[in-house]
């Protein structure tokens, strides 16, 4: 970690070795998330490390956030000061012109640089950019169904990862302390939105903007005010319902990023992770909906998809997707897995439901919201083996609760369709959950 003085506030910053090519100078001014914590996170890591496909990489703490110095003066707008912050680290850092990446442009201050060092960037990219003429709600409100939950209102496809929340509470509470927060999210001064305004119009540099119109706090529909105020911007539109650009379609973020700079989509290898697998697949569907009529079996779905969702959500994991009368979870330990499994068939058999279960330990590839593998197909056909209310899993699972009270016969050994070799089957012997 290295400092640059920025008007008499000591910048912190860090590099990251890259391939040949354009730095990369990453600037989040949205949020007090400091530039330490974003390889702490797995979706930060990898951020950062496709970042680094394009060259080197560049992160800073602006003034306020952070190992950066204090704010020392409010009455200048914070626009105008971190505009200001991101001359200095550029040239301080960057012997050649950078790739500068804002992520949450906040009213601006990577535009307001842009248009006046025009020679300093090679190009511009900015991530759900706001003002002048557009704003976003940044305080949850019970109307949108979310209440206080933030996470769930700006990341919904992590709020169910509890480790995910308690980093970003960490993170958030490191940056700033809650009075210095509430200040950041201030509108600017009108002469600071005015000058944005005519700033934005100056900008001479390739400029992409890009959207997830599906976010849950709202995108500007085209044409986009900010792509039509910058001479030659163009618009991507990427898919998920996240506001922050730590969610987990992080890949599109990336490939679209790459795309721009280099003419060439780049994404790092796929995400490997050590979890649980979970498959559930309800017993008797067809005869079930044969019986009930459309209309009172899709309730009747409707309630099995909530009752998997709260347990799996209870124990730390994320449900991937539906596969129609099932679910594809995963959990972040094989006991966890357990417990969600046993409270879930408790659930649903009050309501006559049986549901057939799977579970397997071993590595997974992220990719966006899905999740890819062997262990994913190792579970689907275990719970494919299951009977009505049987929860059977691999030898990877009793190995991973030894010393737990989980308790477990032996099926039998078992060819898996699709998959090499021969698997010892176990059946989880469920007592009550408490």
């Amino acid at each position: 970690m290295a400092y640059a003085d920025s008007g008499g506030h000591q910048l912190a910053y860090r590099l990251r070795s890259g391939a040949v090519g354009p730095d990369v100078v990453l600037f989040t001014p949205g949020g007090t998330i400091p530039m330490d914590f974003l390889e702490r996170d797995r979706i930060g890591a990898r951020l950062v490390e496709g970042l680094a496909s394009i060259g080197r990489v560049v992160r800073f703490d602006r003034r306020g956030i952070g190992l950066s110095d204090p704010i020392h003066d409010w009455s200048v707008a914070l626009v105008e000061q971190w505009a200001d912050d991101l001359a200095t680290i550029v040239a301080t850092v960057c012997d050649e012109p950078p790739v500068v990446v804002s992520l949450g442009d906040y009213w601006g201050p990577a535009r307001l640089f842009a248009a006046r060092h025009p020679a300093a960037l090679t190009s511009l990219v900015l991530y759900e950019p706001t003002g002048p003429a557009q704003s976003v709600e940044l305080t949850p409100s019970v109307e949108d169904g979310f209440g206080d939950d933030w996470i769930g209102r700006v990341c919904p496809s992590r709020a169910g990862d509890v480790e995910f929340r308690d980093w970003f509470d960490t993170a958030g509470r490191t940056g700033a302390s809650p009075s210095v927060a509430t200040r950041l999210y201030h509108r600017p001064p009108e002469p600071a939105v005015q000058e944005l305004a005519v700033a934005q119009t100056a900008i001479a540099v390739p400029t992409l903007v890009l959207r997830r119109p599906d976010n849950l706090l709202g995108s500007p529909a085209e044409p986009d005010p900010v792509v039509t105020s910058i001479p030659g911007a163009v618009r991507a539109t990427l898919p998920g319902f996240d506001y922050h650009w730590l969610g987990e379609d992080v890949d599109s973020l990336l490939a679209a990023i790459t795309q721009f700079a280099t003419g060439k989509s780049r994404l790092p290898a796929p995400e490997r992770a050590l979890c649980a697998v979970l498959f559930t697949d309800i017993v008797g569907s067809t005869e079930h909906a044969a019986v009930l009529g459309d209309r009172r079996w899709r309730m009747v779905l409707d309630h099995h998809d909530r009752v998997i969702s709260e347990e799996v959500t209870r124990n730390g994991g994320t449900v991937i997707k539906s596969t129609g009368d099932g679910v594809l979870a995963t959990l972040p330990s094989a006991d966890r897995a357990l417990r969600a499994a046993t409270t879930i068939h408790e659930r649903l058999s009050r309501d006559d439901l049986q549901v057939r279960m799977g579970v397997h330990v071993g590595d997974v590839e992220r990719r966006g919201t899905d999740v890819a593998g062997m262990s994913v197909h190792v579970a689907a056909r275990v719970m494919a083996l299951a009977g009505p209310g049987e929860v059977l899993v691999t030898a990877s699972v009793p190995i991973a609760v030894a010393g737990t009270k989980h308790r477990f016969e032996l099926v039998g050994e078992h060819d898996l369709r699709g998959v090499p070799g021969s698997w010892t089957i176990l059946r989880n012997v469920m007592s009550p959950s408490h």
